[in-house]
């Protein structure tokens, strides 16, 4: 199969994705997204064209998917929100869209916590004197 990847994130992010895609023996090619319709169009349809989809926040519109057609067997958005996939379009050309619903949950908590400390302790207000060059000490 040969996979086309544009996730940044993923392409970006250290870990053992890359050796379990590596391993799964499937030709990966690669573009930094997210990228518009045209390109994705180019990518798509270059080579024979893709059996699947693993994208950040490309525009995934139907032109791109009748495109990638009858070749195209999956879309996986690589991350929570489909708002960049036309997933009516999908569905009408029953090719699958395929997400990670959850993945970020520990990741939003955490900055939630971290910002709810940064406002309570006043750090930006702090961090406004020092870059004026003063000190001032503020309790609580």
């Amino acid at each position: 199969m040969r996979i086309l990847l544009t996730t940044t994130s993923y392409q970006d992010t250290p870990g053992k994705h890359h050796d379990l895609l590596k391993a799964s023996g499937h030709e990966v090619i690669t573009g930094r997204g997210p990228l518009p319709e045209d390109e994705m169009l180019r990518l798509v349809t270059a080579d024979g064209g893709v059996d699947g989809l693993l994208n950040g926040d490309d525009a995934i519109t139907r032109k791109v998917i009748e495109a990638a057609l009858p070749r195209l067997k999956a879309i996986s958005k690589y991350g929570i929100g489909l708002d960049s996939v036309d997933v009516q379009a999908a569905t009408d050309l029953k090719v699958p869209v395929l997400f990670t619903p959850g993945v970020n949950h520990t990741t939003v908590a955490e900055h939630c916590m971290g910002l709810m400390i940064a406002l309570s302790k006043h750090f930006y207000a702090e961090i406004t004197h020092v870059k004026n060059g003063s000190w001032k000490r503020i309790t609580g």
